[in-house]
């Protein structure tokens, strides 16, 4: 086979794995969406609650840690709040400083314990140590808190595993806050329709807002050297046929400051993720969904190369699939476009984000394409280390909001919860027609 044979094959192979991962999205998107969050008659008591925040504590994470801790505690005053650390790590001397103020419990995790590897070791620490068969557990990264209490009146006896909704705040750029909207609208569809429909996590779990029962955690454990230790426990949920659940509380995270933040983040999930798969450690129905998102991730950066190699070497393909990949591509576009805005119009209501996202949407793909491309360059880095991206918060936040004014004070609760806002300026501005107000805010 020639050049152009070649690139003609994977031009028409792309296409049909691309149209046919569209579809299934499209399906997924709707069935998804019909699963809601299911209210309880009694409510669970915060005292029956906990919460467990595992970090790094290190130089670039312990400031978000320590705003983490006091939305938290200000939110939930009742419940323990667990602070897990390794021993040695660098913001230690200020935990032990501000446990008091802040009434939490400081767990430090010898360094002469060894069931697991990275973040999975201290969580297995807290698991035997701490955990009792009957309580409920709320996991927490050191960037997330939740922004409302509706899932203490969700939970339900007979579901000891939840995910609640990824609602991301901005830590840096504007470009990776605007990408890192799809993991809300990959949270009311895929995620839904898996943790609500079926009741399994055939997509995984995230680390943000998990919330088990103590009985599942000392069942499983995290006795594993996994750098994607959510979607390890997700795994074993599966083949235990453990019942989830999802709740509709929203959990506030911090996107990547950057772009190389971004890939990095992402290039970990992939590299961990695939890890455990070519181990063998996610069962056949999960192994199916894995490889739908790591074909479809590949397929939309790619689908434009393949065109390009088309037109230049004029490869001839069969009408009806280049059909097919018009009616795909129109579709895809469609997809994309509902997937990256769906936060900023439905939860934001942020509607001049529209156009951007338009705009921006080829970046976002590249974005994302980065990702992977940084987990395969850097796969054996990434699996033997557990990479830690940059948390600290920039001096100056911009925010676009409606175009009507809002009061300045619920602007910072709403946007900057958690933070000490030294000073709030705004004005207006014009934006596509549309009078805009744009907030500028400068925080400790």
């Amino acid at each position: 086979m020639n050049f152009a044979e070649v690139a003609g094959l994977t031009v028409v192979s792309s296409i049909a794995v691309y149209s046919l991962l569209t579809f299934i999205n499209i399906i997924i998107f709707a069935l998804g969406n019909k699963a809601r969050g299911e209210k309880e008659n009694n409510c669970i008591n915060e005292k029956d609650v906990e919460f467990v925040i595992v970090s790094k504590a290190s130089e670039n994470v312990i400031d978000t840690l320590i705003h983490v801790i006091n939305n938290v505690r200000s939110k939930f005053p009742e419940s323990n709040l667990w602070i897990v650390v390794d021993e040695g790590s660098y913001g230690i001397t200020k935990l032990k400083m501000i446990k008091e103020k802040f009434n939490f419990k400081l767990v430090v995790v010898p360094e002469k314990y060894n069931k697991g590897k990275f973040k999975a070791r201290a969580l297995n620490y807290f698991v035997e140590n701490h955990v009792k068969d009957k309580k409920w557990y709320v996991f927490l990264d050191d960037d997330s808190y939740p922004v409302d209490k509706n899932f203490l009146c969700e939970l339900r006896s007979d579901i000891p595993v939840y995910n609640g909704i990824l609602v991301p705040r901005r830590g840096g750029r504007l470009i990776t806050w605007m990408a890192d909207a799809v993991r809300y609208y990959s949270d009311i569809t895929k995620h839904r329709f898996a943790l609500q429909k079926i009741r399994k996590p055939i997509y995984g779990l995230h680390g943000e807002l998990l919330i088990a029962k103590g009985w599942v955690l000392k069942d499983i454990g995290f006795e594993t050297d996994s750098v994607s230790e959510d979607s390890w426990f997700a795994s074993k949920i599966v083949k235990r046929k453990i019942p989830t659940g999802q709740v509709s509380t929203r959990v506030s995270i911090l996107s990547p400051a950057t772009v190389r933040d971004f890939a990095k983040q992402r290039g970990r999930w992939f590299a961990g993720r695939f890890r455990d798969f070519i181990r063998g450690e996610y069962p056949f129905p999960m192994s199916l969904a894995y490889l739908q998102e790591l074909l479809l991730a590949l397929a939309l950066p790619t689908m434009p190369f393949l065109i390009i190699i088309k037109i230049v070497y004029r490869v001839r393909i069969h009408g009806l699939i280049e059909l097919l990949g018009i009616i795909s591509g129109i579709l895809g576009f469609v997809l994309g476009l509902i997937s990256y805005s769906v936060y900023h119009i439905i939860e934001r209501k942020d509607y001049g984000k529209l156009f951007v996202i338009i705009f921006l949407m080829p970046l976002f793909a590249l974005l994302e394409a980065l990702g992977v491309i940084y987990g395969i360059l850097n796969y054996h880095k990434l699996t033997k280390n557990f990479v830690i991206i940059d948390k600290k918060v920039g001096e100056r936040t911009t925010i676009r909001t409606r175009p009507e004014p809002i009061p300045i004070e619920e602007l910072i609760n709403v946007y900057q919860e958690g933070l000490q806002v030294k000073e709030v300026t705004f004005h207006r501005e014009g934006l596509y027609g549309v009078l805009y107000y744009t907030y500028k805010v400068k925080v400790i």
